[in-house]
């Protein structure tokens, strides 16, 4: 086929990915939850940031009117009102870890790193072997732009969850951030091989990404592929794997990109 009858259908695809881009933007700024569609990209704004992969608390109790109404403030992206309120229930002595992790997660979302910082190191004085307390000192020392301490926090949190899917992801994130895609590759491979289809989907995605920006696009296409057989009705899996095979220079993968896209399309036909 001549390649410039397929220039309009590569124009349409870019506009539908970088459109779906857009909504993933949107959802993870309006309602904090780490989205299993958003792996490991630094040049991404829904990857696993300081900001988007700490949810500890949100399985917890809240400890009463104002804590709910901060929640809820943070939820609406509200956080001058939400920390105004988080910051006076910190100040309780006996205030939970969970608490403390929750304050320090809006804290970053508003980019006072220092002042989460603060309330993070309350929590590990608390609690120091909690995976989910050390996982939230890496992302604020992430945060705080402090690359020493943020590897040292992560390799604690995993010492304390090996297994801990999103901590893997946070971290092989920060590390791709620094340009160590190696070391991102390595602290994935585990998450790929563990843990629910859907966690292994994730891992696997982010592998084969990683796979693609090296050059190793043998591997790139076997790590998506078996992405999408684990996790075969994620619209968000389909995209990012499009996106993904869109960025490739082979044909191949450009015509694997529609397809991907197109499958995306029939899942969430109103997307």
């Amino acid at each position: 086929m001549n390649p410039s009858r397929l220039a309009p259908v590569f124009v349409g695809l870019t506009l539908f990915l970088g459109g779906v881009g857009v909504l993933e933007w949107v959802a993870s700024h309006n309602e904090p939850r780490y989205l299993t569609i958003s792996v490991v990209s630094a040049g991404d704004p829904t990857t696993a940031t300081h900001t988007s992969t700490d949810h500890s608390w949100q399985g917890s109790e809240t400890t009463g009117p104002e804590h709910a109404r901060a929640r809820a403030l943070m939820r609406r992206g509200e956080l001058g009102a939400a920390n105004s309120i988080y910051v006076d229930l910190a100040t309780a002595l006996d205030a939970p870890v969970t608490l403390l992790t929750e304050v320090a997660y809006a804290l970053r979302r508003a980019d006072r790193c220092v002042e989460a910082l603060e309330n993070v190191q309350r929590a590990v004085t608390a609690a120091p072997d909690d995976g989910n307390v050390l996982l939230s000192l890496a992302l604020t020392f992430r945060c705080l732009e402090q690359p020493d301490d943020t590897v040292a926090a992560f390799q604690n949190a995993l010492e304390a969850r090996p297994n801990h899917m999103l901590t893997r992801m946070a971290y092989a994130d920060f590390l791709e951030g620094l340009g160590d895609t190696s070391g991102a590759m390595r602290v994935l491979i585990p998450a790929s091989t563990s843990g629910s289809n859907e966690e292994r989907a994730t891992a696997l995605h982010a592998l084969g990404r990683l796979y693609f920006a090296t050059g190793d696009l043998r591997e790139g296409r076997s790590a998506l592929e078996e992405a999408i057989e684990r996790s075969p009705t994620s619209v968000g899996l389909w995209v990012s794997a499009a996106r993904t095979l869109l960025n490739s220079d082979e044909v191949i993968d450009h015509a694997a990109s529609l397809e991907h896209a197109d499958a995306a399309s029939r899942l969430a036909p109103d997307l």
